[in-house]
This record gives structure tokens, C-alpha cells and sequence, in this order.
């Protein structure tokens, strides 16, 4: 997929074995999952029918024979796991033949190059992990009528490949107490901020690995007789037509 991978991305791995030969050809090959299975799950096993498949653990065994001109795929699927539950963000699968009856073991560093010919055939995908954190900073303490609240929204990828960002900051539990009075803005040119629009605002983009960008923006505290509830509560979150939590529970 060109689509950023990260968390709940389904992975599906095609294996395809054409005999061009004039006569029939054996097959005798293993897929090794080990980097794959250190961020992913597999959601959906491989099957054949012209060729046995079994898989073992991290490895796939692949064996059988095809006709002539006959040719077969093998799929199957993994599940990228959530943030926090991967090892290196790099899932990596090697096609390897065994050589005197032996499987030689994988590499140890998940490093793929297809278009060396010493090396077996293999897939590499980076996966983005998106890391976000909200402060906020009072200019006084404690708070007062016509003090100012400045929010930070720091967005952070931390995986091995470009993350997309999609979220909605709610802010109808902050409006009700002070007035916007700095609209949201970027730190930088990766991430697009939209208007607030009835309490709402949205933050779209994509970040490179290793790439970090923060949203701020600031309110002032309006007078005691033209606040709402004394909470000034805002969420950060992934669908806007819902409504925010009853509480904030960070």
C-alpha cells in the first residue's frame, strides 16, 4: 500500500511461483515472518491449492511441483499491532531456499535488497508511530478573569516510517468559560490546521519519521459573570461528530 502503515493497517503478502521451464519444475522454499511477527499479527493464513503450504511459527513452508507453464500465488494477511505493543516498526519478510536440506537462518538486521542476487527475495515495510501530547500553560496563577491559557498540541512520530494525522481538538468545554483569542497554527508547513468552527478545529497531514510538529493557540479567561461551568476542558479526538467525554481522564 502507499498509505502510511501504522497501527490496525492489514499487511497482505503475495508469494508467486511461475514455472518457465519446458518441463515440471520442484518447489521448495520458506517464508520467514520473524520481523513481521515482532509488530504484526497474522490475521489471515496462507493457503494454496496447487502447492503444500505450512506455516510454523515465523516460518511458511512452501513445497510441491508445478507443470510447465503452470503458475500459483500464496497470500496471506498480519494485522499491525497498536503504538506500544511493536518491536522495531519495521516489518520485513524474507523468501529463502533451503540450501543441503537446511533453511538458512534470517538475517538478523530486518534489511532488504531485493536486487542483490546473494540475497534472498524480500519485503520491507516501515511503520509510523504517532505519539501526541496536549499541555497547556496559565499566564497566572491562580487563574483570573483575563488571564491567558496557551495550548500545546505536540504531534510525534517516532516510528520507522511517514504517519498520517487526522484529529479534531474540541474546545466547546473551553469556550464556554474564555474567548479565543490566538486561532490554532502549525510550527510548521507538514501539518494543515483548519478554522475553529463551533468549537472545533482539525489537524490533517503527515509526518516523516523522526518528524515532530506542534499546534498552539491561546484563550482568555472571560469575567465571572460570563463564564459557563469554571472548567476550562478540551479534547483532542478522532471523530468530531462524536461527543467529547463527560470528564478528562488523561
Amino acid at each position: 500500500s502507499e498509505s502510511p502503515v501504522a497501527e490496525g493497517t492489514v499487511l497482505t503478502y503475495t508469494l508467486h511461483f511461475e514455472n518457465i521451464g519446458q518441463g515440471a519444475g520442484t518447489v521448495e522454499e520458506v517464508d520467514d515472518l520473524t520481523h513481521v511477527l515482532d509488530d504484526a499479527d497474522v490475521t489471515t493464513e496462507p493457503s494454496s491449492g496447487a502447492l503444500s503450504v505450512v506455516r510454523d511459527g515465523a516460518r511458511i513452508s512452501v513445497s510441491g511441483s508445478l507443470e510447465a507453464g503452470a503458475s500459483t500465488t500464496i497470500t496471506y494477511s498480519a494485522t499491525v499491532r497498536a503504538d506500544g505493543e511493536r518491536g522495531d516498526d519495521i516489518a520485513a519478510n524474507f523468501l529463502m531456499k533451503p540450501v543441503g536440506g537446511e533453511v538458512p537462518p534470517v538475517p538478523e538486521e530486518p534489511v532488504c535488497q531485493p536486487s542483490d542476487a546473494e540475497r534472498p527475495d524480500c519485503t520491507l515495510t516501515p511503520i509510523g508511530r504517532l505519539l501526541v501530547s496536549k499541555s497547556v500553560e496559565a499566564s497566572s496563577d491562580p487563574i483570573v478573569p483575563g488571564a491567558t491559557l496557551t495550548y500545546t498540541i505536540t504531534f510525534d512520530n517516532q516510528g520507522q516510517g511517514p504517519v498520517s494525522v487526522d484529529k479534531s481538538d474540541n474546545l466547546t468545554g473551553v469556550l464556554d468559560d474564555a474567548t479565543l483569542t490566538t486561532a490554532p497554527v502549525a510550527s510548521g508547513d507538514f501539518l494543515a490546521v483548519s478554522a475553529v468552527d463551533d468549537g472545533v478545529f482539525t489537524v490533517t497531514g503527515e509526518l516523516a519519521p523522526g518528524q515532530t510538529e506542534a499546534i498552539t493557540y491561546t484563550v482568555t479567561v472571560n469575567p465571572e459573570d460570563e463564564r459557563g461551568d469554571d472548567r476550562a476542558t478540551n479534547f483532542l479526538v478522532d471523530d468530531p461528530s462524536l461527543p467529547p467525554p463527560a470528564t478528562c481522564e488523561p
